[in-house]
C-alpha cells in the first residue's frame, strides 16, 4: 500500500488508523493528566499529546508522522526499560499496542528506516527479556519481618468451607482411618425440605462444624443448625428468596 495512494479503500484505512491514534491519544492524555495531577509520572500525558499530533499528521498524509512515531517508540522503549527492566510481562503491555499502531506507517519510505529500527529494537528487547531468567519470588519473608505463622489445620471444628482459612481440606482427627472406613454406617440423616417448586435447586454447600453443631445452607439460602451428635434441628433461618436456579454454595 503506497502512502500517497488515493483509492477509496486505502484512504479509508488511513482514516481509520488516524482515528485509532486520536482515540488512544486522547484517552492517554486525559488519564495521564489525572495521573500527573496525583503526583505520578508525566510520561503518559506527554505520550497522549504526541499520539494526537501523529494522528493529525496521518490524516493529512504527512510523512513526518512516521519519524515522530519512531521517536515515540524509541522513547517508550527507553522509559519502559528504566521503569521495569527486562520483565516481559511488564514490557508487553507498554510496548505491544504502540508497536502495532506503528506498523502501518512502515509504508512511508522517507522515515521507514527509523521506524523499522525502532520496531526491531523493541522486538529484540522482548526476545532478550523472554530468554533472561526472571527473579523468583521467595516465600521466605525478609529477616526484618515476623515469620509466617504455621498453618493451623482443622480439628474438631470445620469452620471454613475448606476446613481452615487456607482451604487445605485436611483434618487432624484420627478416629476414622483406612482400617475402619469401610465399616462406617450413617448415624443420622436430615432432609432440608427444599424442593424449589417448578425450578430445581442445587445443593452445593459444605456444612460447617463448630462447637458440636452443624451449620448448613440450603439451595434456597435457608440456614439450618443441627446437633452434630443426633442430627436434631436446633433452629432454621428462612431467607424467603426468589431464586431462579441459583445454587446455594454454603456459608
Amino acid at each position: 500500500m503506497a502512502w500517497n495512494d488515493r483509492r477509496p479503500a486505502v484512504l479509508g484505512l488511513r482514516l481509520g488508523h488516524a482515528l485509532a491514534l486520536a482515540a488512544i491519544g486522547a484517552g492517554t492524555a486525559w488519564l495521564g493528566a489525572l495521573l500527573l495531577g496525583a503526583g505520578g509520572s508525566a510520561y503518559f500525558a506527554v505520550l497522549g499529546v504526541l499520539l494526537l499530533v501523529t494522528a493529525l499528521l496521518v490524516a493529512r498524509r504527512d510523512s513526518r508522522s512516521a519519524g515522530l512515531f519512531a521517536l515515540i517508540l524509541a522513547a517508550t522503549l527507553a522509559w519502559s526499560l528504566a521503569e521495569a527492566g527486562l520483565d516481559p510481562l511488564v514490557l508487553a503491555p507498554r510496548l505491544g499496542l504502540l508497536t502495532a499502531l506503528g506498523v502501518p506507517l512502515l509504508a512511508i519510505a522517507r522515515f521507514r528506516r527509523w521506524l523499522a529500527g525502532a520496531i526491531g529494537a523493541i522486538a529484540v528487547t522482548m526476545l532478550i527479556a523472554c530468554l533472561v531468567p526472571q527473579r523468583e519470588l521467595s516465600a521466605t519473608p525478609p529477616g526484618s519481618l515476623a515469620p509466617v505463622a504455621t498453618q493451623a489445620f482443622a480439628g474438631a471444628d470445620w469452620s471454613s468451607w475448606g476446613g481452615d482459612a487456607g482451604g487445605a481440606r485436611f483434618s487432624t482427627l484420627r478416629q476414622i482411618d483406612p482400617g475402619n472406613v469401610a465399616r462406617l454406617v450413617p448415624a443420622w440423616t436430615y432432609r432440608t425440605g427444599a424442593s424449589g417448586g417448578a425450578l430445581p435447586l442445587t445443593f452445593e454447600a459444605t456444612p460447617l462444624a463448630v462447637g458440636g453443631r452443624l451449620f448448613v445452607c440450603t439451595g434456597e439460602d435457608d440456614v439450618i443448625a443441627l446437633d452434630g451428635e443426633t442430627g436434631r434441628p436446633l433452629w432454621r433461618f428462612a431467607a424467603h428468596l426468589d431464586h431462579r436456579h441459583l445454587p446455594g454454595r454454603g456459608l
